[in-house]
This record gives C-alpha cells, sequence and structure tokens, in this order.
C-alpha cells in the first residue's frame, strides 16, 4: 500500500461582504466650522485650522510656537490647532436574539452596511456598534473606510446576551441611525434618553411587525432591506 502527497499553494481567506443597497446619506443637522463653536470631542491630530494663540505648556508642539506673540507678551506663546466639528455618523445595529429574529438578520446586517457605506462615500466620520459589544470608528479614506466595517460585519452574528440596547460608550453628535426588529420597555426609555445627544435620530424596524412612537426619534418600519431602503430614500433622507 502505498500514499503520496502533495500540498501546493497557500491558504486563502475569503470575506464575503453584506449587500450595500444604494442610500442617500442623512444630513447629520447643521454644519460648524472651528470659529462657530467648540470642536468635537474626537477631533483628529494634524488639522491646520488655527482657534487661538495661547500661552506654552510642557508638551506642545514646539514648532507651533508663535514668536511674534511671545515677543510682545514675554511668554513662550503657541498656536493651538483643532479640527472643526465635522460631520458625523452613527449606526447602532441590534444583534440580541431574543429581539432580532433569525429570518430578518441578514435583512439587518445588510441595512447596516449600506448606511455605513453610504455615509463613508458622503466623507463622514462614521462609527459601527452593536449590542454584543463590537465598536468600529472607520479609517479615513473611503476604499479602507468602507473596507473596516464590511470587515468586521460579514463576521457579525446574533448574540445569546439581553442587556441594554444602549451601550455606555455610545456617545453623541451628528446622526444616529438605530436598526433592529422589536423593542422592549426599556429600549423605548433608553431612546428617549438619548434623543438630545444627536442631531437626527431614526429608528428602523426590520420585519415591519412593531409600530412605536418614540419623542424626537423618527421612526421607519420596513419588511426588508430594500423596502426600507426604498423609504429612506424617498422619505428620511430628504
Amino acid at each position: 500500500m502505498g500514499r503520496s502527497r502533495l500540498t501546493t499553494g497557500d491558504t486563502a481567506t475569503l470575506w464575503v461582504h453584506p449587500r450595500t443597497l444604494p442610500m442617500r446619506a442623512i444630513s447629520s443637522g447643521r454644519l460648524r466650522n472651528h470659529y462657530a463653536g467648540p470642536p468635537t470631542a474626537y477631533a483628529l491630530g494634524g488639522s491646520m485650522d488655527l482657534r487661538e494663540v495661547r500661552e506654552y505648556v510642557p508638551g506642545d508642539e514646539v514648532r507651533h510656537l508663535h514668536w511674534k506673540a511671545t515677543a510682545k507678551t514675554g511668554q513662550l506663546m503657541v498656536r493651538d490647532y483643532v479640527d472643526p466639528n465635522q460631520p458625523r455618523f452613527t449606526t447602532l445595529l441590534d444583534t440580541r436574539q431574543d429581539f432580532m429574529p433569525a429570518s430578518v438578520f441578514e435583512d439587518a446586517v445588510d441595512l447596516a452596511a449600506s448606511l455605513l457605506v453610504s455615509a463613508v462615500q458622503a466623507d463622514y466620520r462614521c462609527r459601527f456598534l452593536s449590542t454584543c459589544g463590537l465598536d468600529v470608528a472607520t479609517a479615513s479614506g473611503v476604499r479602507s473606510g468602507a473596507r473596516q466595517v464590511l470587515d468586521e460585519l460579514c463576521q457579525l452574528g446574533r448574540a445569546e446576551q439581553t442587556g441594554p440596547l444602549v451601550p455606555p460608550q455610545l456617545g453623541g453628535g451628528g446622526g444616529l441611525v438605530v436598526v433592529l426588529s422589536e423593542l422592549s420597555p426599556a429600549d423605548r426609555t433608553a431612546l428617549a434618553a438619548i434623543r438630545g445627544r444627536f442631531a437626527t435620530v431614526v429608528l428602523i424596524m426590520v420585519g415591519g411587525r412593531t409600530e412605536v412612537a418614540i419623542p424626537g426619534v423618527r421612526v421607519l418600519s420596513a419588511a426588508t432591506a430594500e423596502d426600507a431602503v426604498h423609504r429612506w430614500n424617498t422619505v428620511i433622507s430628504r
């Protein structure tokens, strides 16, 4: 009895991304420049927007020293550069098994992917969260930002935990879209409580079985991802 084995090539991983349907980017409220209010708490480094000239403190970039102000005041003065409050977009996906049936989960994932890709292409700073603890902020650049989110979504599944819908690290600012199928009374209270943190809050109920009303929150009910995209493009994003 003889045996022969020949191995050639390398093992490759195939990433199957969710569908991305054509959606319009949601407006995240009136944009502000650096001179029209405080900078965002999530400001990126490297901005060249001059906010003020202030006294030097240890740790400041010495290349930003303002020599004319230093000579005038007799103290070391530096230019303080910050980012303006840029448009931001957050998507929260409910992955709890008790509230997200398997029959609509794929539609919910496709919808979350479509929302995020449209916002990335509109040059929004995006963030994706799920109730199972996933928290992803997009990298700079349309291609890398979209790929980063889609890679995470293609590995995402429903989780067994029955915790709260709104994670404590949600934060605020810009537009928020929550993709889910069912709501508990505690979820409604949590959504009403965070309304003031965002310029726009939209709730998309995938499955179309539930009609809810939450003060200050726009609610869209749809049977499928395609139905939700159609309603979104004709009603919500205008």
